[in-house]
């Protein structure tokens, strides 16, 4: 049957707070019915800084979400909301359990072994978000599905994604300050990289690399697990700073980045004119594109090095995904492949959302929305 809910939810971004109501169809697709934002305020590199002044923006978005004509009667009162920030890593935890006699590895054993992974990230002053399992040795032999297997020594291998600041409480600070409840609340670049993949990508191995305003998330998957989550401090805003040293305004900057902008690229240099009501600047793009690829090519020694804290750098066969408003840049997905040995695509969303979703819907900058979406079951709406 199809679903009769109206979800919404919440992406907090750096650059701008973005909102999505949608629904879902019989076979889970997100029928979109709009995509609003608003300028980001108390948002600093991914995670809220101020939750004052984010509620607030978030206030406006919901008075124009209720304005929507499937709105009639109805007010928001639920919101699905994403989390990230650059301190927002992941590490892999070996811990050793031995039993007097043979146990069974029930589910509240397994419970209790993230119990005790998660106090260890808190005994090191770390807020943990997500703990999940990778592998698991019974009495020395490896054991994929271990649920229910017997044995006295049990060796379990976890996830944990974490950081150094409470980066789930600051969003669940902003949204009662508007009357609004959670509905839930999950890790954005792990939500966004399992909609932008398949099973298939997941299964036999990439690395989803979101390449956001002032961040860069990389998440890498392999073997239907998640292997490494990682949020580097640089993004297109850092190369947009970098070409205002060009004696160009921060929206100058952004707009030429985005008409002229390439990375590693051999066209021919051309000279820009820039008119204002002040003053006119020529403008050789050999100079523009040069101080673009010397911040991407930073950046992708970054994305390299979290692909390899996965361990998995050689075994990924999907190669990379590239998401985030930024991965619009010209040439990016070619350096990419260069960068990093491996072939690049950019995120399709056609497996999420319905067919006749309107283009303008389409893009990569709404990723987190569609993933927080795919996770929500409950009605975020009540009548007024």
């Amino acid at each position: 049957m199809p679903d009769s809910n109206l979800y919404f939810a919440i992406d907090f971004g750096s650059s701008k707070i973005k909102s999505i109501l949608a629904k879902k169809d019989a076979n889970g697709r997100i029928e979109v019915l709009s995509i609003d934002e608003i300028a980001s305020k108390g948002v600093l590199r991914g995670s809220i800084m101020n939750p004052s002044s984010a509620a607030l923006q978030v206030s406006n978005l919901v008075k124009v979400v209720e304005n929507n004509r499937a709105m009639t009667n109805l007010k928001v009162d639920k919101a699905y909301s994403g989390f990230g920030g650059f301190s927002m890593t992941s590490s892999v935890l070996t811990m050793p359990f031995e039993y007097p006699q043979n146990t069974r590895l029930s589910k509240e054993l397994l419970s209790q072994m993230k119990e005790e992974v998660e106090k260890k990230m808190k005994d090191e002053n770390l807020s943990s978000f997500m703990t999940t399992e990778l592998e698991f040795k019974i009495d020395g032999l490896d054991c994929d599905a271990p649920l229910d297997y017997e044995g006295k020594s049990i060796v379990s291998r976890f996830l944990n994604i974490h950081g150094t600041q409470n980066l789930d409480m600051k969003v669940a600070d902003a949204l009662p300050r508007v009357s609004v409840k959670s509905a839930g609340l999950f890790v954005s670049p792990l939500e966004m990289a399992y909609c932008a993949t398949s099973p298939k990508d997941r299964e036999i191995g990439c690395a989803v690399v979101d390449f956001g305003h002032s961040t860069t998330s990389v998440v890498v998957f392999y073997n239907n697990k998640v292997r490494h989550v990682g949020v580097i401090p640089f993004g297109s805003n850092s190369i947009t700073d970098d070409l205002t040293a060009l004696k160009l305004t921060k929206m100058q900057a952004e707009r030429i980045k985005i008409k002229y902008g390439a990375v590693h690229s051999d066209q021919k240099t051309q000279i820009i004119n820039l008119n204002s009501d002040y003053e006119s600047i020529q403008l050789d793009t050999y100079d523009l594109n040069k101080r673009i690829d010397a911040r991407v090519d930073e950046i992708m020694d970054q994305v390299c090095g979290e692909i390899d804290k996965s361990g998995c750098y050689q075994k990924i066969c999907n190669g990379i995904v590239l998401a985030g408003g930024g991965s619009k840049l010209n040439g990016l997905r070619e350096f990419v492949e260069f960068k990093s040995g491996m072939e690049a695509r950019y995120a399709d969303w056609s497996h999420v959302l319905k067919e006749d979703t309107p283009e303008g819907f389409v893009r990569p900058e709404y990723a987190v929305l569609y993933g927080l979406v795919l996770k929500a079951s409950e009605n975020c709406t009540v009548s007024k």
